[in-house]
């Protein structure tokens, strides 16, 4: 079938073009550019480490402290995080759009995923070591169940939970900010 914009009037040879084969948004004057490949991967792996974190989190959680004890609140959950990862999105997709070529860098992409990576495991072996003591609420008061972890992780590190999230999160350039 004939596109009435895109492909001439029948009976008329279209003249011979020596400029390379143009998509149909930018033969209608939009310039609408493609993601790269490289750029919709990297978008793919930060949704996954998203859902990973955050459902492993909520299984540690509920396995340590029990399911009805743990709401989304209690994961740190709240308006400013999830304005936090969508400026974090808005990031990654901005630099897709005006510096693509950085995008193509798989050393450098493939780093920060193992950043990723090796940040959830220190952050899961802190919630797995510290157990019940582990909690995403910050307490300003002591409680007669508290006890100091001392042992795995926490011998080499004060706060391994953290450290593993910020070492998760420093392979964003605009986590500095």
């Amino acid at each position: 079938m004939r596109h009435p914009l895109l492909d001439p009037p029948r009976g008329e040879a279209s003249p011979p073009s020596t400029a390379a084969p143009q998509s149909p948004s930018t033969t209608l004057g939009l310039q609408i550019p493609a993601l790269a490949m490289s750029g919709r991967r990297q978008a793919w792996q930060f949704a996954a480490a998203l859902v990973f974190f955050h459902g492993f989190e909520y299984v540690l959680a509920a396995a340590f402290h029990g399911r009805q004890n743990v709401t989304a609140t209690s994961l740190l959950i709240s308006k400013q995080y999830v304005l936090a990862m969508g400026f974090a999105m808005l990031e990654h997709l901005t630099e897709i759009l005006i510096f693509p070529e950085v995008k193509e860098y798989w050393f450098v992409s493939n780093t920060g995923l193992l950043m990723v990576i090796v940040g959830e495991i220190i952050r899961k072996l802190a919630v797995v070591t510290a157990g019940r003591a582990f909690t995403h609420v910050i307490r300003t008061y002591y409680e007669d169940q508290h006890q100091l972890i001392t042992h795995g992780l926490y011998r080499f590190m004060r706060h391994p939970g953290y450290s593993g999230f910020l070492y998760m999160g420093s392979r964003n350039p605009g986590y500095a900010v």
